[in-house]
């Protein structure tokens, strides 16, 4: 059984709604955890096999580009990686809610980054 990072409560940005982060995060299970891994990090089963590696989705670097552009990898992919776009699988309400479980990805790191 695969399994995500779990919604940390102590991280949530103001106004998340829970259920939209859990169906974003049941989502990335599914389509993104074999390459991203549990945590993001780009550190999944399928990573090794890839060239170049799976993105780190907890970098600052990621965390740092806007809502557009992580939605436009998610819906359209990214040219010359094996991530390919999720537009034929997802609602733009999935793919929203993938890219909010992907935001708090990158809320846990930095959080736990700055308390070390």
């Amino acid at each position: 059984m695969r399994v995500a990072q779990t919604i940390d409560f102590d991280v949530l940005e103001q106004g998340a709604s829970i259920a939209d982060l859990e169906r974003g995060r049941s989502y990335y299970v599914q389509l993104c955890l074999p390459c991203h891994g549990a945590s993001g990090r780009g550190d999944g089963e399928w990573a090794y096999r890839m060239t170049p590696r799976p993105a780190d989705l907890t970098r600052r670097r990621t965390r740092g580009r806007s809502d557009e552009a992580l939605r436009a990898a998610i819906s359209d992919g990214i040219a010359g990686t094996a991530m390919r776009g999720w537009e034929d699988r997802l609602s733009e309400t999935q793919i929203r809610q993938v890219l909010g479980y992907t935001r708090h990805l990158g809320r846990i790191e930095s959080v736990r980054a700055a308390s070390r």
